[in-house]
């Protein structure tokens, strides 16, 4: 559905539009980071992109990842709501199983050659007795780096992104089937980014 709205006509990459926030694993502990959602305009790819430690990334999923991720989402506010997470559980972090996407990532927004494909996991974790919804993936080889060699990394870093409720919520809303059709064909609402919620 997705790329039926979707023109060669934009010079950019990416369409942006909406701002959210998440939480991502610093060496000092979690950071919550401005998040920009986007539509990448070549492909039926749409997701977020914000800082992790010193790099920009941009994380697409395609359709069928985004409803996983929209399965996910209602799994975990399901569990949480019914008390059924689990607070010292092995690999929590995968309960809600293996999803593909791609990466872009560089020094900026603006400025992101590096990109590769793979599989991350979804699941939760508790930092802090808090149980996150949770996004992440070891390493993607970087496809740019073939063209590029030493000049880039052969690989992107380890990601964990951290949601709140409220985030997951907002995220899976953002990504929707009906608001991505309604951005790119010029009926968007705009939406005060979601704070982290209090547990």
């Amino acid at each position: 559905m997705l790329h039926d709205f979707v023109t060669f006509t934009n010079s950019e990459k990416f369409y942006r539009f909406d701002t959210t926030s998440v939480f991502t694993q610093e060496i000092s502990g979690l950071k919550e980071r401005n998040a920009q959602t986007v539509i990448r305009m070549d492909e039926d790819y749409a997701g977020f992109g914000s800082y992790y430690m010193a790099a920009y990334y941009i994380i697409q999923f395609d359709e069928t990842a985004r409803k996983k991720l929209a399965n996910a989402v209602e799994a975990y506010l399901s569990d949480f709501e019914n008390k059924r997470l689990q607070r010292k559980g092995k690999h929590t972090d995968r309960t809600y199983g293996k999803i593909s996407y791609r990466l872009d990532w560089g020094t900026t927004s603006a400025i992101t050659p590096n990109n590769g494909e793979g599989e991350g996991y979804l699941g939760y974790e508790f930092v802090k007795d808090r149980p996150y919804f949770v996004i992440y993936n070891y390493p993607f080889e970087n496809k740019y780096y073939e063209r590029a060699g030493d000049a880039a990394f052969r690989e992107s870093m380890t990601l964990r992104y951290y949601f709140t409720k409220a985030q997951a919520r907002q995220l899976v809303e953002l990504l929707s089937e009906e608001n991505l059709a309604a951005q790119l064909s010029g009926t968007n609402i705009s939406r005060e980014p979601i704070v982290a919620d209090e547990y």
